[in-house]
């Protein structure tokens, strides 16, 4: 989101259709051949019910639910839960904490179990001896999940220049392979936001 903004207009912004996650080569696929009662094994799969939930989302088939929250104004943010018939298919979490940091937590599901989250954290600062230019460090986290344990972990990085004419385009950058996180540390933030489903808090997220 490189550009000139204050502060407050860029934590203003943070309001926005969520990210997608233009993970590499993921086909297109038709939803209503997803099972979404049966949890993926493997990577394949877990790519199945991602397009097939992206694909519901586009074409508006999901309920929603959401709420925003402020905590002593050092991070703030909004949470949606999207079902189908009763079963969450996928948490969201746009936030920023203090000023020069904004990011995306995306968690998707299937019969109650986390299979994929796609974590996009960004932080801006002025440019140095260019008035009026920021740049956005953007990292971006795919983690794929299989029965709470992560079992393929991707990552890209990338800087974006509000005064470049040559930012690479984030969508043809690949992803490189890294080391996958404990467990718990994807599962403590995604047991937080199950937790306030139907709980909704205008306070700090416990």
């Amino acid at each position: 989101m490189a550009g000139f903004a204050s502060c407050d207009q860029r934590n203003n912004n943070q309001e926005k259709t969520i990210n997608t996650v233009q993970a590499d080569s993921i086909p297109s696929v038709a939803p209503d051949t997803a099972n979404f009662g049966v949890a993926p094994l493997s990577v394949e799969h877990i790519q199945h019910l991602y397009a097939a939930t992206r694909s519901l989302i586009d074409q508006n088939r999901l309920d929603t639910a959401s709420f925003e929250y402020n905590c002593h104004e050092e991070k703030k943010g909004r949470v949606t839960y999207y079902s189908q018939s009763g079963d969450l298919l996928l948490v969201t979490h746009q936030y920023n904490e203090y000023d020069h940091y904004e990011a995306t937590d995306e968690y998707y599901l299937a019969n109650d179990s986390l299979y994929f989250a796609f974590l996009k954290g960004t932080a801006w600062h002025f440019e140095s001896g260019v008035p009026q230019a920021t740049t956005d460090d953007v990292t971006e986290r795919r983690v794929y999940m299989s029965k709470n344990h992560p079992i393929q972990c991707l990552e890209k990085k990338y800087s974006i220049s509000s005064q470049s004419k040559d930012n690479h385009n984030p969508q043809t950058l690949d992803s490189q392979e890294v080391d996958c996180p404990e467990p718990m540390t994807i599962l403590t933030a995604f047991n937080v936001l199950i937790e306030r489903n139907g709980l909704p808090t205008a306070g700090c997220l416990e």
